[in-house]
């Protein structure tokens, strides 16, 4: 039992310490050496942990797990749908990321490189089709795929060439379009999606996000 607490405390010190290193320092910047000095463990124990990517990809999937468990405890239980739920999530990720210019730059390095968490895939997958599903809407899984394709690659291309700097009003507009592309696609109303994003936004309002950040 003392061994397995002391990896998980000498696990949770290298991902805090590759935070902070890929934050003050970039990620293509950053060294194992860089991230073992930082956490002041051995070398050798980052790379048993860890690879490079790999921490990124934990340190992403931690910060959607964050938000996930922050969305269900501060408004659960006043999300009238599942899209509700979806355009929270998908703001506050975006908003702890654009926020700061250091994380939208290493977050920008994961999108260019395909290195964002598998469990974000996951969730914006089984949230798309929970949302399609609850409006009524019968797709083959062939024609789902193809509309999560466009959503995915139209939110690449949004971070890749559009968003070079962030507008809180018009950055806002642009993740609440693109993170209902494969929605519209199916068929979902304009009128459906404007009144549940006007009450998404009003949630957003009431709510403190600024703890909730991607990196450090």
């Amino acid at each position: 039992m003392i061994h397995y607490k002391t990896g998980l405390e000498s696990r949770s010190r290298i991902l805090q310490a590759a935070k902070s290193c890929f934050y003050e320092n970039g990620y293509k910047k950053t060294t194992i050496a860089m991230i073992a000095e930082r956490a002041e463990v051995p070398q050798s124990l980052v790379n048993y942990y860890f690879k490079k990517d790999a921490l990124l990809l934990q340190i992403h999937e931690d910060y959607i797990t964050s938000i996930l468990r922050f969305v269900e405890e501060q408004v659960g239980n006043r999300l009238d749908n599942i899209l509700q739920g979806h355009l929270l999530m998908q703001q506050i990720q975006q908003m702890g990321i654009y926020r700061d210019a250091k994380c939208a730059e290493v977050y920008r390095y994961m999108v260019d490189n395909g290195l964002l968490s598998p469990r974000l895939t996951e969730i914006v997958d089984t949230y798309l089709l929970g949302c399609i599903k609850e409006f009524g809407i019968d797709l083959s899984p062939e024609r789902y795929r193809q509309y999560l394709v466009a959503q995915y690659g139209a939110h690449r291309e949004l971070v890749r060439v559009y968003l070079r700097t962030y507008d809180p009003v018009e950055s806002k507009r642009l993740f609440y379009f693109t993170g209902t592309i494969s929605l519209r696609l199916a068929g979902v109303g304009e009128e459906i999606i404007e009144e549940n994003i006007q009450k998404a936004d009003r949630l957003l309002d009431e709510i403190d996000t600024s703890r909730i950040r991607f990196l450090p």
